[in-house]
């Protein structure tokens, strides 16, 4: 999965990752797949998790692509 994560990161399509529970399940895989993939995690486990993650922060994972 990281290969290919990597490989579609070098064709211009980025990975953010979510994880959702009431616990730390496999953060750190997440935070592994996230980086392969040139993009961010965030684990949900609460509504104001929730909030930061998909609200506050959600614009910042986003990209525009110009085209010349």
């Amino acid at each position: 999965m990281e290969r290919l994560i990597e490989e579609k990161r070098k064709e211009g399509v980025f990975l953010t990752v979510l994880g959702f529970g009431m616990g730390n399940y496999k953060d750190s895989k997440m935070e592994i797949l996230a980086d392969k993939g040139n993009g961010n995690y965030f684990y949900i486990d609460s509504i104001l998790e929730a909030q930061k993650a998909l609200v506050n922060e959600f614009g910042g994972t986003l990209l525009r692509s110009r085209k010349m």
